[in-house]
């Protein structure tokens, strides 16, 4: 159908309002405080009553999310990293 294509164009390109990358959930800063007292992922999950598994994939989402930002830097469509955003 002619315009229903331009409408989806329209719906998958980001508005200048909406942020580039999510902020971290409340558990990711939970692990990077850990981590900051220079504990291990098994001591880490043990605090949080998690897997170590699940420590890791925290830590994934956030060196994920670390990287998303750089690279929107890079090309720049962000503005700096502030110094506390992760």
């Amino acid at each position: 159908m002619p315009g229903e294509s331009d409408h989806i164009a329209a719906q998958s390109q980001p508005s200048s309002t909406q942020p580039l990358v999510q902020p971290l959930t409340n558990r990711e800063l939970q692990i990077l405080n850990l981590l900051g007292q220079w504990r291990q992922n098994k001591e880490i999950a043990a605090e949080l009553f998690i897997s170590p598994l699940t420590v890791k994939k925290h830590l994934d989402n956030i060196s994920g999310r670390r990287q998303a930002v750089e690279k929107a830097q890079r090309l720049g469509s962000s503005r700096p990293m502030r110094a506390n955003m992760f």
